[in-house]
């Protein structure tokens, strides 16, 4: 059962009160705006951290729509085997037909690319979601390209967002990823739900699908329980609150209790 249009339509829904939508929201500019501080200093490279891939993805996404037409975006959504098939990717997506290239020739085009960008003002930005799930053999690529972007030959032309779970800090520990710790600086991390936050997704949620007030549907500890079982995470939040409307329709119960 897929859960995500039932959260991007609660993260999505202009007319929901304000006091319902305001901490999830807060939470997500927070996150955008120090990616921007991020792509405004010198360092090539931020590193983005919380426990929904999805919810990044919907950070993401917001932060696109946001970048100037001077700015190219690449996003490796899902997870590649090896370097070589996402720099295909990327390639592709700067305009470019990988065909039999190597992983050096496709090097080269992306390095001659971000070279005309550095001397036309322009930019690149990659996103690579998902990295705690990434080859290793990526993220060693990563590194090389966070040195490379420290070169004088590539200017400022090229910006890298790391997006991941629990496990992100924890894959990054490598020393062969020493230079995208040091060059990232802190980590942007989003913290799981709290309890207060797990409400007003649940009153966004409902407003959007006409279930009616939280306070009526829900029986007394009912939200708590539930913000137990999703851990705070946006989409299993979400998830549960389908899954309890959908078992209240089909035994006929009146609102949802904590068992």
């Amino acid at each position: 059962m897929s859960i995500q249009p039932s959260v991007q339509d609660a993260l999505s829904v202009a007319d929901v009160a304000p006091s319902a939508t305001a901490s999830l929201m807060q939470r997500h500019r927070v996150a955008q705006t120090q990616i921007i501080e991020s792509m405004k200093r010198e360092g090539p490279i931020a590193v983005l951290k919380g426990p929904d891939s999805f919810e990044l993805g919907r950070i993401i996404s917001s932060l696109v729509t946001e970048l100037d037409d001077r700015t190219t975006v690449v996003r490796l959504q899902q997870p590649h085997e090896s370097a070589l098939e996402a720099l295909r990717e990327i390639t592709r997506t700067i305009g470019f037909a990988p065909k039999d290239l190597t992983l050096s020739d496709l090097q080269h085009v992306l390095t001659l690319f971000l070279q005309h960008q550095g001397k036309h003002r322009q930019r690149t930005v990659l996103f690579v979601e998902r990295a705690d799930e990434q080859s290793m053999w990526l993220l060693d690529f990563v590194a090389k390209l966070v040195r490379l972007a420290e070169s004088s030959q590539l200017g400022r032309s090229l910006f890298i967002v790391l997006s991941g779970g629990r496990r992100l800090t924890d894959v990054l520990q490598n020393t062969a990823f020493d230079v995208i710790r040091q060059k990232a600086g802190r980590t942007i991390e989003l913290a799981p739900l709290s309890k207060l936050e797990t409400r007003d997704l649940l009153c966004q949620i409902s407003a959007s699908t006409g279930s009616g007030d939280i306070e009526d549907i829900f029986a007394f500890d009912a939200v708590e329980r539930l913000h137990g079982l999703g851990g705070g995470v946006p989409s299993l939040v979400a998830r549960l609150f389908r899954e309890c409307m959908a078992i209240v329709k089909k035994q006929g119960l009146q609102t949802v209790t904590p068992k």
